[in-house]
């Protein structure tokens, strides 16, 4: 099949504006009123709201159009005839070095000159097809696909995988599919390594998460339902330690969410997991003192679990954005002439220019450029914020009293309160300037301390203001304390409840109160005046330096650590604190619109990841910070653009000293230290009673929890196999049951298993045998030394255990040792035990078969054995 098409001719810019503008959009005699039909069909197509819907209006016949608008040419002026005119289409900007000119504004009076253009412009004609120049059909030769796809391209190849179209209730916008959808399913291997070997794979060795996206992250613990895998420090090697979980109920819900994500949200069957691995995402790059960069990892308490069998462990294609570079030769990394800004204790944030290289040294010399007065240019600024006027702020009782209501109310109106309406519909008659649970406030209206929550007086208005014009209703704020309420609980009298809240929501609207932005409870802005006084502040500053009162100094023997370059300010400039009044200078280097490298400014706001600044002088690119500052003076950055010089942060000695501000250096011994408890610590305990504890270094017994069963549903297309997690069932909790002292003291001993003689005989807990140790491919480490302690003090352990340091497998009866002997796999297990009054011996107990089973013997009786 072959398409011709005929070019045409491109419409000047009046006939795409007409296209869209009166008055041949309005007119009744427009001869093209049809093209905008006031009333019109919706195809809905299953959606729900009816922006979502298709909109059945006709399309414009362009030949009609352009004959309606051929009549009206003749209104136009010669200066919109020449307006109307198609220029050059492309123009084309080449760098030329010998050029050195302002270029002229193309719109004076409000857009500067460019000074100092390097840059050669000339019309550019772009290709069209034919000729030399070919329509491709179909990729082009060496894309690459699937597993050899390029970073940042998504692929499921890259895990064994098939699919069906199947019934599965995928949950996308809050409620469940009722079509079939498209369902992969994971295909695993035939045999799964034990935890223990899996840990000694992956342990401190980088990984891919979140399939399919692939995002790289270093793994900082291996966990099933019994244990948590680590790397640890041991003598000078570094060997994998393993930890009874401390709560098995909360492994196995977190191990389930990560199957029912998979398969409610994105349609994926995983199968069930059994083993975590616990992963430090790549944040990027960080730059070293000596030039290097290398891979930086976010901190443990930003660790994220992901299912084993949804690892990846390599690509075909490395980011080249986040690879690592050995140090680069100095006169590579600062040639002569390369401004950069220096970091030393005297000069912090001054512009400078390398002016000389020593490599036998590895040192540099360079020239400062600045002006005497700077550093008193600073403070300055800091007494000007911390003098501002920053207005009455109310503490919520004292808002209270003022207004005549409850705490509850106040909190009620000053959130998010919805209200049914008797169609169902619910509207909002809160003010919504203070969110706890998000940690969300209002900026000028609300504000929240360690004393609680506090308003403004321009809240205090308004809500006196509400009030007054909806009594009942702040009346009878408290009938109800849940978070949806009807309308006739907040209006019983009125004949029209519906319209009271209707008003009250138009109410809210017509004060400007409907669309306020909430920001983080972090986030902080000076007011208006403030920013005014403050840029007043910067322009009688910057009338006063001239380019005679620059001053210049050449320090030598600098080493590269104490010179920051532009483009290293997003590797060493993170974790910087920023608040209003602190001066910054520019670092990085500035793209389309940016600010110019070196202008130093003040911060006004601070956001998450921003800050306002107003600069001490305009720029292209440059806003008003909504109306705070002069036009072209004001903008948002990020944190690491800037250097905040009224608290240096990275001050590095002129002989190259430490950084102040140490940056967390990924280690691998990682992973749960034993725990010191608090005097009111109570540790939780699966299945039974909480016991009060103060005893440090006491582990956890953990219970198992087993799985939902197997649910198989058979497709059009085969047999799609998911457990009843990725279903949405959720596992039954565990009952509790009466428990005994004995059984108390076990738990208190974190599954050390204590009893009499009689007692000694039956089946123990779970040992602490692990597959690893069962195998022999790992050293056994004593995980509960301070129960020797423990037991040799208990009142209601009759036998006293002695010689027991570095000896875990004697036990002793009146200070007489006893061997105990058991294995498993012939790997010896341990046990401790004691017979007082030389009681006969009797059999030990037996450690659970979970992890492996331990026996030992002691001269029974009725003293305590201890199994491992």
């Amino acid at each position: 099949m072959k398409f011709e098409f005929d070019y045409g001719k491109p419409f000047t810019p009046f006939q795409q504006l007409m296209g869209v503008l009166p008055d041949l959009m309005y007119e009744e005699t427009s001869p093209i009123i049809d093209f905008y039909p006031r009333n019109f069909e919706l195809d809905m197509n299953g959606k729900k709201q009816d922006w979502e819907a298709v909109v059945k209006i006709p399309f414009i016949d362009q030949k009609r159009l352009l004959k309606a608008m051929a009549a009206r040419d003749v209104r136009l002026t010669p200066e919109e005839r020449e307006r109307n005119k198609s220029g050059v289409l492309s123009t084309e900007f080449v760098y030329d070095s010998e050029i050195d000119e302002n270029y002229p504004s193309s719109f004076p009076g409000v857009f500067p000159e460019l000074t100092r253009s390097h840059c050669r412009a000339s019309p550019f004609n772009l290709p069209v097809l034919g000729g030399d120049i070919q329509l491709i059909f179909g990729l082009v030769e060496g894309v690459q696909l699937g597993i050899s796809a390029l970073a940042g391209f998504p692929s499921l190849d890259t895990l064994p995988h098939n699919g069906i179209l199947d019934y599965h209730g995928v949950n996308v916008f809050q409620s469940e599919s009722k079509n079939p959808s498209m369902v992969i399913t994971i295909i695993g291997k035939d045999e799964v390594p034990k935890t223990s070997e899996i840990a000694r794979n992956v342990l401190g060795q980088r990984t891919f998460h979140s399939w399919p996206y692939l995002q790289e992250g270093i793994v900082a613990a291996v966990s099933d339902d019994m244990f948590k895998y680590t790397l640890q420090q041991v003598g000078k090697s570094l060997r994998v330690v393993h930890m009874p979980h401390q709560d098995a109920v909360k492994w196995r819900r977190q191990a389930d969410h990560v199957e029912r994500h998979y398969s409610k949200r994105y349609g994926v069957i995983i199968g069930g997991v059994e083993v975590l691995l616990h992963i430090r995402p790549l944040k990027g790059l960080k730059h070293l003192d000596n030039g290097a960069l290398v891979k930086d990892y976010e901190a443990p308490e930003k660790e994220i679990v992901q299912a084993y069998q949804t690892a990846v462990s390599q690509v075909t294609f490395e980011d080249e954005r986040f690879l690592e570079r050995a140090p680069p030769d100095l006169k590579v990394d600062f040639p002569v002439g390369e401004r950069v800004l220096f970091l030393g204790d005297m000069h912090y944030g001054l512009a400078a220019q390398v002016s000389a290289i020593n490599e036998e040294a590895q040192t540099l010399s360079v020239i400062l450029a600045y002006f005497e007065e700077e550093t008193e240019e600073t403070f300055k600024f800091t007494k000007a914020v911390a003098h501002r006027p920053t207005g009455k702020w109310w503490p919520s009782p004292i808002l209270c009293r003022r207004l005549g209501i409850s705490a509850l109310a106040l909190s009620r109106i000053t959130s998010t309160l919805l209200v049914q309406l008797n169609d169902g519909s619910k509207t909002n008659i809160g003010l919504s300037l203070k969110f706890e649970s998000r940690g969300l406030k209002v900026l000028g209206y609300s504000k929240r301390n360690d004393r609680g929550w506090e308003f403004s007086e321009k809240t205090a208005q308004v809500l006196e203001a509400y009030k007054k014009a909806f009594p009942e209703v702040f009346k009878h704020l408290e009938n109800r304390g849940g978070d949806l309420v009807k309308s006739r609980e907040l209006c019983p009298t009125a004949e029209d409840p519906d319209a009271v809240i209707k008003g009250m929501k138009k109410w809210l609207k017509d004060e400007g109160l409907n669309d306020l932005e909430s920001v983080s409870l972090f986030a902080d802005q000076l007011e208006a005046e403030t920013c005014q006084i403050i840029e007043k502040l910067a322009d009688d500053i910057l009338s006063k330096k001239t380019f005679q009162s620059i001053k210049k100094r050449r320090l030598d023997n600098v080493p590269r650590q104490t010179l920051l370059k532009p483009s290293q300010a997003i590797y060493r400039l993170q974790g910087q604190v920023f608040e209003p009044g602190h001066r910054v200078v520019m670092v990085q280097d500035p793209a389309a619109g940016g600010v110019p490298t070196g202008m130093r400014g003040v911060v006004v706001g601070l956001g998450m990841r921003t800050i306002d600044v107003i600069w001490d002088n305009g720029f292209m690119g440059g806003s008003t910070l909504q109306g705070k500052c002069s036009p072209y003076r004001g903008s948002t950055v990020p944190f690491s653009s800037c250097l905040n010089l009224t608290r240096p942060q990275f001050t590095v000695s002129e002989r190259g000293g430490p950084k102040p501000v140490p940056q967390n250096v990924f280690r691998p011994q990682l992973g749960p230290r034993p725990a010191v408890p608090m005097q009111h610590y109570q540790p939780s305990v699966p299945g039974r009673q909480q016991t009060a504890i103060t005893t440090p270094h006491i582990l956890h017994k953990p219970k198992t929890v087993h799985s939902a069963q197997s649910t198989t549903v058979v497709g059009s297309n085969g047999h799609l196999k998911y457990s009843g997690v990725a279903k949405g069932v959720r596992p039954q909790p565990i009952q509790q049951q009466p428990v005994s002292h004995r059984d108390q003291l076990s738990n208190l001993l974190g599954g050390l298993r204590l009893g009499p003689g009689p007692v000694v005989n039956e089946n123990g807990g779970a040992g602490h045998i692990t597959q690893a140790q069962a195998q022999g491919n790992l050293p056994v480490v004593h995980s509960h030394p301070s129960a020797h302690q423990l037991l040799s003090t208990h009142p209601h352990i009759q036998g006293k255990t002695q010689n027991m340091n570095n000896k875990p497998g004697l036990s002793a009866a009146k200070g007489v040792p006893f061997p105990h002997r058991g294995a498993h796999n012939g790997v010896p297990a341990f046990a401790h035990g004691g017979a007082p009054n030389g009681a006969p011996r009797g059999r030990g107990g037996r450690g659970g078969a979970h992890r492996g089973r331990g026996r030992g013997r002691g001269n029974g009786g009725s003293s305590a054995a201890i199994q491992e």
